[in-house]
């Protein structure tokens, strides 16, 4: 295989697909296992990445019914951030 391609692969499998959804904040947000980030992406374009999220958190994040009110109660503020674009 060519490495290109094996790296585009292992990113592949690192990765939860992003999910969008219906909200008036959040456009869609993607999990990073590996490296345990939340990828929120705002309706605005804003971009944060938060960090050391467990997998739980993204997966309770996904199943909650406003993604808006979830990040605010149980992301914002637990978790360190970087804001991307």
């Amino acid at each position: 295989m060519i490495p290109g391609i094996i790296v585009s692969l292992v990113q592949f499998i690192d990765i939860q697909n992003a999910s969008p959804m219906p909200s008036s904040v959040v456009s869609n947000f993607t999990y990073f296992l590996k490296s345990k980030t939340l990828r929120i992406v705002f309706v605005s374009g804003t971009v944060y990445d938060y960090k050391n999220v467990p997998e739980e958190v993204y997966l309770e994040m996904k199943a909650s019914f406003s993604k808006g009110t979830y990040l605010n109660e149980n992301i914002k503020g637990a978790y360190d951030f970087d804001k991307i674009e």
